[in-house]
């Protein structure tokens, strides 16, 4: 089991953990509660709690103000634009918000899952690989929040070499890469390739000084850039 002991997240992250333990369905913790174990002082805050399952997420709505006090609850279907079914669920602790937000994933049954332990909550997540491969795929496809994917492509960087199994990333991708083309070929869309490199017309949105300082690293964006597209080379 992976332990650390950390103020880098939400104070009620351990606490909502604990509940979500008791509900009684499978889940991997994922995204940027993962990176704490391995990312160390390049970590950035934690506010949420980001999970997969193999559950419907429609049904997540009655499980969950069974065991939170639920602020609000939405619910993302299947689409031509959205190719998970996902959930966002903004709870109350101890008179604080904190958001828990959930992914379907089909091909679940193939995630490698780690035991962690953080604040002396254990949990079940997700290895650093598929953090890695999702952090890629995000790089890759999405229209905002590309920044935070970029900087912590480049922390992940920085790990010794021995940490991140590559083939296992390359894994990852390729499942998500067939999951999402599935999901194309129904909604007659065209099949979609990511290959391992930045693309040269990918702008990063957001803000870049904020990002950077919250990940400890003095370095340009360019230097950056440049890094982590050396780095996905040797995938």
């Amino acid at each position: 089991m992976l332990s650390i002991n950390t103020n880098n997240i939400n104070k009620n992250i351990p606490k909502a953990l604990q509940e979500l333990n008791k509900m009684g369905f499978d889940f991997c913790v994922c995204g940027g509660i993962i990176c704490q174990f391995y990312l160390g002082k390049h970590a950035r805050y934690t506010e949420d709690i980001d999970i997969v399952t193999n559950l419907e997420v429609k049904d997540f709505e009655k499980m969950f103000k069974e065991h939170f006090h639920v602020i609000s609850f939405s619910y993302q279907p299947v689409s031509p634009v959205f190719f998970e079914e996902t959930f966002s669920a903004r709870v109350e602790i101890d008179n604080e918000e904190i958001i828990i937000e959930g992914m379907k994933i089909n091909f679940y049954k193939d995630i490698v899952s780690k035991e962690y332990e953080i604040n002396g909550v254990p949990f079940k997540g997700t290895n650093v690989e598929f953090v890695v491969a999702e952090k890629f795929i995000a790089l890759n496809n999405e229209l905002d929040r590309l920044y935070k994917h970029f900087v912590e492509l480049y922390s992940f960087s920085l790990l010794d070499e021995s940490v991140i199994d590559k083939k296992e990333v390359k894994r990852y991708v390729n499942l998500i890469n067939e999951d999402e083309n599935i999901v194309r070929a129904s909604f007659n869309k065209p099949e979609v390739k990511v290959v391992y490199k930045l693309r040269e017309d990918k702008k990063f949105f957001g803000p870049t000084v904020l990002p950077t300082l919250q990940a400890k690293h003095n370095v340009s964006k360019e230097t950056m850039e440049m890094a982590v597209n050396d780095w996905l080379a040797k995938f």
